[in-house]
């Protein structure tokens, strides 16, 4: 299985995430703290296997933005090709979909997963720095056991299943133990046993009293029984003749409402609302009187206003000449302005004209001349180009001159070089020796094979011992158990479980002729063989001219010399052929730079002719542009304010018509602009303010006017209102509503009685489950509850005379039983017999688990182990630069051994740290590698070498190559910058940069 791309829709702080472009080689991901590794690492474990569960400890990465939780995995299976696996929210660990080549698609991932669960791919196929730093924390008696479990699934779980089964099981039983909870369960029920089988024999009249007591029990409930109903039937009896009263009462209202007059219809609150409309009807006769004098009033303040007609028939041209005064003043004074600063601008102009020697220049010419912004631009781009000219040129005459250097300089070298190099028929010479002496490598491999040999045979030893050993523990562990389970039987057989009894010797029987099956040693005789005649093979290929090592390895030296030199020769004539080139472009470049001088000069040269500059050098040609666009933009403001000027004095003449036709149409006479301004602003607020007045006083009449109709609507409304109440009652004036309101009132109150008293009577219907009726049917209640309250004193004495005679009889049983001895004794044996079968139990199932164990380890040790421990002794070598030539497994015991180069084998616990590290990466390394050729899943590793020295990091980034060229998918997670120059070489080794999430080599 090779991941090719990830799709983050939302999972933690990473949202709308997608990687693609990942090969089956290295794919390192680079990241500092926080930056989302750990996140990609658990967002891959959740497609595959779900998310985790809420009532779980592990993070579920749930998106805080408000995004869609979960995501997609591309994957290139060998089985289905690609398959896209997409897993979102849903119930429990996700809804996933599985989308294949084919289009069709599935809720089913296990056809992918095959089988694979999440601590299981945790364990072999994912590991990071906290693996190895749990190695540290490691006890170093427990670490050869810590390293052997994780050679069978990557972790030390098995390790710490065996620990645990091993002390659960004692702390139970110990077939010679004195402490553990069964041994002590066993003698303190032996103890009990003793005790009950005494106090039988003092029990010979204890059946009889206990037969008497029960008979007694049996009298005193069938008395309860009877007490009980006579006490339920008193009950009755008793609310019978509580609600006497309350009937005689309902039957006296029925009685008294039947007699009053007719008093429905009529309306609710019907008095109350009758008051309220006289009350309004009042108000409203008071309010139309204040209106009619206030009418009067408004009519003659209207009669004595006086307004002026002359004056509000030119009550519009004096309002617009008024309007005016401001802009009048305003364009007085715009005019004095306009003319200084027409007078500053000439001088401001001429000045101008000077400095740029344009004196003969118009205004029309001036104003026509290209200002904007473009052409300015184009005028510093010119002047950029001149410089940069310039600067080109002094950098090409620097890097002429350092070229021709570098080209002497390699003719020298190369010259040099050829001098030092052998000629080739002394190459050939010692080549032609040295292939000769490789026999003595022959030697060499054929004493490797043969201490290889050796380790074998000594393994098939440790094999054998190791079954003899096994054999033996396992006889004494069966005839132990065979021993409890008699025992077991013995025990249930005199408590008459006879079937607990039967399993028991059934078992016994079971595990009496079960034999142990020793370890087959096949696969190292096998091994053996092939090595020997691998030995025969290589000895005849060995032939007899013996060589003089020194002069080989001399001759050695030499080529190998030669071979450098020869290397360092080809890379100064390329060198040299890189320096002829950048000779050749720098006489090119010069060539370019005059003909873009030649270019440069013609487009100034036009430029200048077209903005009137001819004798202004390039580095202030800047300055006259801006004075010149200065000249420009004054000499445009000096024509706007001549026509300004112009328009002012077209504006200032139409006022003064305007106010000599007002003094024409008001008959009056002024001198000043000020007097005119007085006379007719005092003239129209005197005419504003009566009309003000006027306007004020039509209103307020209007409004009172209004008024009035609505008191008359209003009025007209109460009277229908108050009809419509006579109407309700059936009456015809006020004073007949007024007395159907006081039987009306007599009326309810009596209806309200009865009504209350129902309610109570059907209450107590409700709760003692009876009616009315029943009431009826008794003459006298008062009598009935006599007769009751006898029949239960005679029961209740009956009662207390039987219980008299229970607590005889039961002293007497407890004289027997001596204060409840027997009773304490038996209930303590039952309760130890009930714990020591959960012991039992759990001791039993304990074993089991611990007996299955130990043969799936048979197993795996015998099968798998040998395949890791080879594969895991390749990882070691390599890591460890040849310094260790193989790991073994001593049958004998749980745990594994290294072998040293020079022959010496050592336990984990005799290695340094880093070595026992490098052991480790070795183990995990093979198993994920075993299994992964039944389950193919890419490696994810996080920081793993942190702790590694620069020289242990490039032995294990090269393990990493060596593993990814086998096929191996790895995805490696790291903050170090160094790790990503030492790993991603090849072409294919892809390294994602948590900044942008992209491949950035």
């Amino acid at each position: 299985m090779i991941i090719k791309e990830i799709h983050i829709y939302g999972f933690g702080k990473l949202q709308d995430i997608q990687i693609d472009g990942l090969s089956n080689k290295i794919q390192l991901f680079l990241g500092e703290n926080e930056a989302g590794k750990s996140t990609i690492m658990a967002f891959i474990q959740a497609i595959l296997f779900g998310f985790p569960l809420k009532n779980q400890t592990e993070l579920r990465y749930e998106p805080k933005r408000g995004m869609q939780y979960g995501g997609s995995l591309l994957l290139d299976t060998s089985e289905f090709g690609e398959v896209k696996i997409e897993r979102v929210a849903g119930k429990a660990a996700g809804e996933v979909t599985v989308f294949y080549n084919d289009g069709s698609t599935s809720t089913d991932i296990q056809p992918i997963l095959k089988g694979m669960e999440k601590s299981l791919y945790k364990g072999v196929f994912s590991f990071n720095i906290m693996d190895i730093q749990n190695i540290a924390l490691t006890e170093v008696d427990q670490l050869g056991s810590y390293l052997f479990s994780s050679g069978f699934i990557g972790s030390d779980h098995i390790h710490k299943i065996m620990q645990t089964l091993e002390k659960d099981s004692e702390a139970l039983f110990k077939p010679n133990g004195r402490k553990p909870i069964i041994n002590e369960q066993l003698v303190v029920l032996k103890e009990l046993n003793h005790d009950v089988k005494q106090w039988k024999m003092k029990l010979t009249d204890y059946d009889n009293l206990q037969r008497e007591v029960k008979e007694i029990q049996k009298q005193i409930k069938n008395v309860q029984l009877e007490l009980k109903a006579l006490q339920a039937e008193q009950s009755k009896v008793e609310t019978m003749v509580a609600i006497t009263p309350m009937l005689l009462e309902k039957n006296k209202l029925k009685t008294i409402i039947s007699s009053l007059p007719p008093y429905k219809p009529f309306p609710a609150d019907g008095r109350v609302r009758l008051e309220q409309l006289n009350i309004q009807l009042a108000s409203l006769h008071t309010k139309k009187d204040k209106l009619n004098k206030r009418l009067e009033e408004i009519e003659g303040n209207i009669r004595t206003l006086k307004i002026d007609d002359k004056v509000k028939t030119h009550k519009r041209e004096i309002e617009t000449f008024l309007a005016g005064k401001g802009e009048y003043e305003q364009a007085k004074n715009e005019y004095e302005k306009v003319q200084i600063s027409l007078e500053e601008l000439t001088q401001t102009i001429s000045r101008l004209k000077m400095d740029l020697n344009w004196e003969e220049r118009k205004h029309t010419e001036i104003i026509s001349w290209d200002a904007s912004l473009p052409n300015k631009a184009f005028m510093r781009d010119l002047v950029q180009k001149q410089l940069r000219m310039e600067e080109q040129k002094t950098r090409l005459d620097e890097q002429f001159i350092k070229v021709k250097e570098d080209v002497e300089q390699s003719e020298q070298t190369i010259k040099e070089l050829k001098g030092k190099m052998l000629t080739e028929e002394e190459r050939n010479r010692y080549k032609e020796r040295i292939m000769n002496s490789q026999n003595s490598k022959l030697e060499q491999e054929i004493e490797l094979h043969e201490k290889m040999i050796g380790n074998i045979d000594t393994q098939i030893k440790m094999q054998k011992n190791r079954n003899e050993e096994n054999k033996k523990k396992q006889t004494a562990m069966k005839y132990s158990v065979i021993s409890l389970l008699m025992l077991l039987a013995v025990w249930t057989f005199i408590q008459q479980q006879y079937v607990v009894t039967g399993i028991s010797l059934l078992v016994a029987v079971f595990l009496f002729f079960w034999q142990f099956k020793g370890d087959s040693a096949s696969v190292l005789l096998e091994e053996r063989e092939k090595l020997r005649e691998s030995v025969v093979s290589l000895k005849a290929q060995v032939d007899e001219v013996k060589f003089n090592r020194e002069e080989v390895t001399h001759m050695e030296k030499k080529l190998l010399e030669d071979e450098h030199i020869l290397q360092i020769l080809m890379k100064e004539k390329l060198q040299f052929q890189q320096n002829e080139k950048n000779y050749d472009r720098i006489i090119e470049q010069y060539e370019q730079w005059e003909e873009q001088q030649y270019v440069v000069q013609q487009e100034w040269q036009i430029w200048l002719e077209k903005c009137y500059f001819k004798s202004f050098p390039v580095v202030y040609m800047e300055e006259a542009f801006d004075k010149a666009s200065l000249l420009k933009s004054t000499v445009e403001k000096f024509e706007q304010l001549r026509e300004r000027k112009k328009a002012l004095e077209v504006e200032l003449y139409r006022w003064n018509d305007n106010r000599k036709a007002l003094e024409k149409s008001l008959n009056v006479k002024v001198e000043t602009d000020s007097d005119i301004f007085y006379l007719l602003a005092t003239k129209q607020k005197e005419l504003e303010e009566n009309i003000v007045k006027e306007t004020q006083l039509l209103e307020s009449k209007m409004e009172l006017e209004n008024e009035w109709e609505l008191l008359e609507m209003e009025q007209r409304s109460l009277l229908e209102k108050k009809q419509q109440l006579y109407t309700f009652a059936e009456v015809n004036d006020e004073e007949a509503f007024r007395i159907k309101e006081k039987n009306y009132q007599l009326g309810t109150d009596y209806e309200k009685k009865l009504l209350d008293l129902q309610g109570q009577l059907h209450q107590y219907f409700v709760n003692y489950h009876f009616n009315e009726e029943d009431w009826y049917k008794e003459s006298d209640w008062v009598e009935r509850k006599k007769e009751i309250s006898q029949l239960l004193e005679l029961l209740r004495t009956k009662e207390r005379e039987l219980y008299k005679k229970q607590s005889q009889l039961e002293e007497s049983i407890k004289v027997l039983e001596n204060g409840s001895t027997y009773s304490e004794v038996l209930q303590q044996y039952e309760i130890a017999k009930a714990k020591l079968t959960n012991q039992a139990k759990r001791w039993a199932f304990i074993q089991t688990a611990h007996q299955l164990l130990e043969k799936t380890l048979l197993y795996y040790r015998d099968v798998k182990l040998p395949n890791v421990l080879n594969v895991a002794t390749r990882y070691f070598n390599m890591l460890t630069d040849g310094n260790y030539v193989n790991i073994l497994d001593p049958k004998e015991e749980q745990t594994l051994m290294v072998e040293h180069k020079d022959g010496v084998r050592y336990y984990p616990k005799e290695l340094s740290q880093a070595t026992i590290e490098q052991l480790y990466l070795s183990l995990r390394f093979a198993v994920a590698s075993i299994w992964s050729k039944e389950h193919a899943f890419p490696f994810i590793l996080d920081d793993t070498f942190v702790n590694f020295d620069i020289a242990r990091t490039k032995q294990a980034i090269n393990l990493l190559k060596e593993i990814s060229n086998e096929g191996h998918q790895i995805l490696f997670f790291t903050c170090h910058e160094n790790i990503k120059e030492l790993m991603a070489t090849d072409k294919e080794d892809n390294v994602f940069s948590f900044n942008n999430l992209s491949p950035i080599c």
